[in-house]
């Protein structure tokens, strides 16, 4: 039998919304996602789709043999898409129709991965210092041991200006 009790959040919330924002058109959402993640050689690009029940996100990476680090960053990408285009809608699945991972298997053949959009609230603002804070934590190594190696594949594009990749961080 499950245990359903739920007894702390496993995140520190910062204990508000974000500013208000205008929504950005898809369009633009892409454009701004696909610049955030420039340092991710294996995502090739993003498209969407917009229908009467739903946005349709499709990723398309540069290879998809549906390991967890191929599904992770399509999960991401769409995610911030859908971040940034919302307007009203409370969770990721009142926006997002659909979500696939698109790409070369193994083998060369085309393969194309469901991604679980789920009910993530949208707008949720988590408690955590800045970037560039976080940078300087990680390269001071001031970071508990158990985080400081994930930290700059995050954080060092945008706060230190290094490039870095998450297989680097983790050799």
């Amino acid at each position: 039998m499950l245990n359903d009790d739920h007894t702390g959040d496993p995140v520190r919330y910062a204990g508000g919304q974000p500013e208000p924002r205008a929504p950005l058109t898809s369009d633009a959402a892409v454009a701004q996602v696909m610049k955030g993640l420039w340092g991710e050689p294996q995502l090739a690009g993003i498209t969407t789709t917009s229908t009467p029940s739903g946005l349709e996100v499709a990723v398309t990476l540069t290879r998809n043999d549906e390991r967890m680090p191929d599904a992770w960053l399509a999960d991401l990408a769409v995610g911030a898409v859908g971040e940034l285009v919302h307007s009203d809608q409370a969770e990721a699945n009142d926006l997002i129709l659909s979500a696939t991972a698109v790409g070369p298997g193994k083998r060369g053949d085309p393969i194309t991965t469901d991604l679980g959009v789920g009910a993530v609230r949208l707008g949720q603002v988590f408690g955590s210092p800045s970037d560039p804070t976080l940078a300087a934590q990680a390269d001071s190594g001031s970071l508990p041991a158990r985080t400081s190696a994930s930290v700059p594949s995050t954080v060092a594009r945008r706060g230190a200006g290094r490039r870095s990749s998450p297989r680097a961080a983790s050799r």
